[in-house]
């Protein structure tokens, strides 16, 4: 063949959308694979990257309305900051956490409300998170929370003292009625004491032990509530709502759940660790005249990450009316 005459046989061109091709210009199965498990190897980093450092870091501000028949006309307009889990400790800098509390005090509600998990287990609440915690407690109405099953595992009675130390009353199956100049109406606010929580509560046998020691935490919380008194229910997590239903509370604020903390695009939450499952992971909802809020939460537990599932600072709005 001379010197500038084209070869008889000329190389296959893959186009540039085409699989990965060999010398002899036969498709390389083992070259397009790898090519596949790299970008998969990219995208998972680069989920991970995400999952771990920047959505935990987000949190989401929402704000609902919600509508009760008993509310006094007094307390129409009520803003609540829901803040839940918290879990101060040794996965995430205090800092972070901050974050959703600053959040919150920018929405300037009238009152914070805080549904337990103050810290995770064998962790304790150092200087930082005391200060982050008290910035709520110069809210009009204060700061008012109940406790959590990681704070009972780390000690009921020391995370209390800690958190009160902070400026924020802790409800321990007790209510309080809160009162305006001249209204004449006062609004119930209880707190139910959770008790110690494990994995085995969630079986028939356990459970059955364990309902009983919620309904007689919540019966004590709701004691000094009034039939006719509009009454708001902290309580850590949703599993309590069918009692709720029972005892007539107007309205429960729980968290637990994190929402699932790590979710997957049409699959949802991988584990949510209550006995009602995904029914109340997160969100409003309503059974009968009873309704029930469940926070995300702004921490994390056991993985130091979250996925499609953003802390969440709930700003709610309470208005009179069905």
């Amino acid at each position: 063949m001379s010197n500038g005459a084209l070869p008889r046989h000329p190389p296959v061109l893959a186009p540039c959308d085409a699989g990965a091709v060999g010398p002899d210009g036969r498709e390389d199965r083992y070259r397009r694979h790898r090519a596949w498990l790299l970008k998969v190897a990219f995208s998972l980093t680069g989920v991970g990257a995400y999952a771990a450092l920047i959505e935990p870091q987000w949190p989401q501000v929402t704000h609902r309305e919600i509508y009760l028949t008993r509310l006094p006309a007094a307390w129409d307009g009520l803003r609540v900051a829901h803040l839940t889990d918290f879990h101060f400790g040794d996965l995430q800098p205090a800092a972070i956490i901050a974050r959703g509390i600053d959040l919150a005090v920018a929405e300037a509600p009238d009152i914070a409300l805080l549904t337990g998990d103050f810290v995770s287990r064998h962790c304790h609440l150092g200087t930082e998170a005391l200060a982050a915690l008290r910035r709520l407690t110069h809210l009009p109405l204060g700061a008012w929370g109940v406790l959590g099953n990681h704070d009972r595992s780390v000690g009921g009675d020391y995370v209390a003292a800690a958190v009160a130390s902070a400026g924020v009353r802790v409800l321990r199956n007790e209510a309080h009625i809160l009162e305006r100049a001249s209204s004449g109406s006062g609004l119930c606010l209880a707190g139910m004491d959770w008790p110690r929580f494990s994995l085995h509560h969630l079986s028939p046998s356990g459970w059955r032990r364990w309902e009983a020691r919620l309904r007689a935490s919540l019966h004590a919380a709701l004691g000094c509530s009034g039939p006719e008194t509009c009454c708001v229910l902290l309580a850590h997590a949703p599993d309590v709502f069918p009692l709720v239903v029972e005892a007539g509370v107007d309205l429960a604020l729980a968290g637990h759940t994190h929402g699932g903390q790590i979710c997957l695009p049409g699959i949802g939450p991988l584990r949510v660790p209550v006995r009602m499952g995904r029914r109340y992971v997160a969100g409003l909802f309503r059974m009968g005249a009873t309704q029930m809020y469940v926070s995300r939460g702004i921490g994390v537990v056991g993985l130091p990450m979250r996925f499609l599932c953003r802390p969440e600072v709930a700003v709610l709005t309470l208005r009179r009316g069905g």
